[in-house]
């Protein structure tokens, strides 16, 4: 069986804008396993960015699988939560914010995933006005309770 030298490469030709440029600039396709060497994609760096780009202004299929695999990611990444994990959530609540009981003004269509700040531990799923009205009192009770008290104080003014 002969022996394969490793080639590197230093530099290679764009197929999109027939630029000749360091291999550093090209995307890494993975090894070859029978030539040992490192395979590298044939458009440069700059040539898929400015493709996808235009994709993502133009493929709107495109455009929400980059934006559903990115609030994937966010999901297990800063919850610990899976898509399986929040869907579970989601049917326990019968598809509603935890709260107001509504889904009617949701404007990304998707519930916030609630989560206790000191510990991250997932309390449940609310639309943008609840999540975002905890948030402003800081998930203080006693100033929701305050703020509980003032209403029910002024309720008919």
């Amino acid at each position: 069986m002969a022996y394969i030298a490793s080639v590197h490469l230093e530099s290679k030709k764009c197929s999109c804008c027939q630029k000749v440029k360091p291999v550093d600039e090209f995307y890494k396709r993975g090894r070859c396993p029978r030539e040992r060497r490192q395979r590298y994609r044939s458009h440069c760096k700059e040539c898929c960015s400015i493709k996808a780009a235009v994709r993502w202004e133009t493929d709107e299929k495109f455009k929400q699988r980059g934006k559903d695999h990115t609030y994937r990611y966010s999901l297990k990444k800063n919850y610990g939560v899976t898509e399986v994990d929040y869907l579970e959530i989601l049917a326990e609540q019968n598809g509603v914010c935890k709260i107001c009981q509504q889904n009617s003004h949701l404007k990304s269509g998707r519930l916030a995933l609630d989560h206790c700040h000191k510990t991250g531990k997932v309390r449940g799923l609310l639309c943008t006005r609840c999540n975002s009205g905890i948030g402003m009192f800081n998930d203080d009770i006693e100033k929701i309770k305050k703020a509980i008290k003032y209403l029910e104080e002024n309720i008919n003014d």
